[in-house]
């Protein structure tokens, strides 16, 4: 699994219609619901946006998974939320 400072991701370069699984909300969407749900649910210390507001971080990955993802997304794994991610044209960015 890769070091946490390695989970930043930014922007969509291509909008996509639809997700992989049946739902009437597309990733991008569900995706800023999650981020406004862990900020007003005080799970910053799991994913936050960072400040200039054009990316998110993963702060901690059992956090994420266990606390937050699993209320928005079917994936179990964090490879998964990534691969949606990079479905969806989200770059990872290396080095915050």
């Amino acid at each position: 699994m890769p070091p946490a400072s390695n989970n930043i991701y930014t922007g969509v370069e291509s909008a996509k219609g639809g997700s992989q699984y049946c739902s009437d909300v597309p990733f991008p969407a569900k995706l800023y619901e999650m981020l406004d749900y862990a900020e007003d649910a005080g799970l910053s210390d799991a994913v936050s946006w960072l400040p200039h507001g054009r990316a998110f971080k993963i702060h901690n990955q059992e956090k994420f998974m266990s606390d937050v993802s699993n209320r928005f997304f079917k994936a179990k794994k964090l490879r998964s939320v990534h691969r949606q991610l990079n479905l969806w044209g989200f770059k990872r960015i290396p080095s915050g």
